[in-house]
């Protein structure tokens, strides 16, 4: 059998949690870490809160510009406009970045979101004749 330190060490802080010391250093302790010790240990720095950029950085030319700026002059995220269709991010993004076109029930919504006709949008939008 080798000798490992890492058992070893582990070995060591479970004596010294059985006589209530600390784990680290052996100081008399009810916790598992003496406040000392507990000082010492880095502790992750909160995350701020960052709020989703309303403008997208555009690497490339934008397939619905009309959609985009009435998003922008509105104040809306892609988000935002996902939640009010009921579709996902990605869906929207594909909407007003990649020229996608939504379904017919989606293209309503989206056009009472941003007060706006389906014509103005989306000129040879056939409505699909399903009856």
């Amino acid at each position: 059998m080798a000798f490992s330190a890492s058992e070893s060490m582990k070995k060591l802080r479970q004596e010294r949690r059985k006589h209530g010391q600390c784990a680290q250093c052996g100081n008399p302790s009810e916790k598992y870490l003496c406040e000392r010790c507990n000082g010492m240990r880095k502790k992750p720095e909160p995350k701020e809160f960052r709020e989703y950029p309303m403008q997208r950085k555009l690497k490339k030319p934008l397939s619905d510009r009309r959609l985009y700026e009435d998003m922008i002059a509105q104040e809306l995220r892609t988000s935002d406009i996902a939640a009010y269709c009921g579709v996902t991010q990605r869906t929207a993004e594909k909407w007003i970045f990649e020229g996608s076109v939504p379904h017919e029930e989606r293209v309503t919504k989206l056009c009472r979101l941003l007060k706006r006709e389906v014509e103005y949008y989306y000129p040879l939008y056939k409505w699909s004749s399903k009856k």
